[in-house]
């Protein structure tokens, strides 16, 4: 979890609504951190910009399934 974990921390004391999902990846396991459920694209957008911006990430917005 580490350095994941950390990120999550820091994103949640900023505001948003930060988890984990823990996957692998070649062979290996991995966390990705993941931002909120929004209700529209455009709050979502918002989001995304503020964290590539404040917080230097590289962000992709994704519909729910």
């Amino acid at each position: 979890e580490g350095r994941a974990g950390a990120l999550k921390s820091i994103l949640k004391k900023n505001g948003f609504d930060a988890f984990l999902v823990q996957t692998e990846l070649a062979s290996q396991e991995w966390y990705r951190v993941f931002l909120g459920q929004y209700l529209d694209e455009q709050e979502a957008q918002k989001a995304a910009d503020i964290a590539r911006s404040q917080f230097k990430l590289n962000v992709v917005i994704r519909k729910a399934n």
